[in-house]
């Protein structure tokens, strides 16, 4: 609180004791001079004012350093962006906090140009977005990363699908009509025109006999779109704690060209609290899955997968 009592202003600055007399004081039946009794005010009045300046700078200093309407114009750009960091650098080596900066002809990124995003707690817990930029509708991509101390790396880029891309791309292969695996009479059981036009039958047995090969035909194509252009499973993996571990799943039915293959948590393990898995290596007949365990005790995880080809 503000002082209340006035100074007692004093502007005769008197003249100081011998330090003889300060040392033994006064003595009996002593009148002291005047100029001693104004150096004694003087000197009493300038302590007290030097006190009540200091405590009021003190004030002053405390009430700005609890300002919360950020009096420098602090910007988000002055705390978050920084200089552009070369993709294969060691996720060590970036500062704690949200960081932000344009990633133009650097290496370690999915392409040339793009926005990225660090987000780092700790050398452990710590996610890097890198955002494409759109020179077109077609060029927009969302990729995700993370750094991990033991060992020290960073996981694979992996390109965030939307629900409605993944969506659009099975309903398009479904709804398709041109026989896109090219299955014959013979595969389905069915006579070919040929074949039709050198027999007899009753209406009854050609109706039997379409029925069945209606029947043969679904089931196979069927099949057949399940496993040869898009086919999809489930995998069980144990892992101990704190680490990473790789399998190789084998596909139902091989591909006749590279598939491409996603994964992800399937089971009630807090999927948010641990890391997607990744894809390795990928032929026509079997992929490997990496998984890893960030929590310090073993943990089953049940990754599902789809395979599109």
């Amino acid at each position: 609180m503000p002082f209340t009592a006035p100074l007692p202003t004093w502007n005769n600055p008197g003249q100081k004791p011998p330090d003889s007399t300060i040392e033994r004081g006064w003595g009996a039946g002593e009148y002291p001079p005047a100029d001693w009794f104004n150096w004694q005010w003087y000197t009493t009045y300038k302590a007290i004012e030097e006190i009540q300046n200091l405590v009021a700078t003190t004030m002053d200093l405390a009430n700005y350093t609890n300002r919360k309407d950020n009096p420098h114009q602090v910007t988000s750009q002055q705390v978050t962006a920084v200089a552009a960091i070369d993709g294969t650098v060691s996720g060590d080596s970036y500062p704690t906090g949200l960081t932000i900066f344009d990633a133009t002809n650097l290496t370690g990124y999915p392409t040339l140009f793009g926005t990225v995003v660090t987000s780092k707690i700790n050398n452990s817990r710590m996610s890097q977005w890198f955002f494409e930029h759109a020179f077109n509708d077609t060029q927009v991509g969302v990729y995700l990363r993370h750094w991990h101390t033991t060992p020290a790396r960073w996981t694979p880029w992996v390109r965030i699908e939307t629900t409605e891309g993944a969506e659009v791309k099975v309903n398009t292969h479904a709804n398709k009509k041109d026989n896109p695996h090219n299955v014959t009479a013979g595969q389905v059981g069915a006579y070919s025109k040929t074949e039709s036009d050198d027999k007899y039958e009753t209406p009854t047995g050609a109706q039997s006999k379409a029925n069945q090969a209606e029947t043969n035909a679904k089931s196979y194509t069927d099949g057949k779109v399940r496993g040869g252009k898009i086919q999809s499973g489930r995998v069980t993996v144990s892992i101990p704690g704190n680490s990473l571990k790789t399998i190789t799943v084998t596909f139902p039915e091989g591909f006749s060209g590279t598939p491409v293959v996603t994964a992800s948590i399937n089971n009630s393990l807090s999927p948010d609290k641990y890391p997607a898995p990744t894809i390795g290596v990928v032929t026509t007949t079997s992929f490997q899955i990496t998984g890893q365990n960030t929590s310090s005790g073993a943990l089953t995880f049940d990754y599902g997968w789809i395979a599109m080809g």
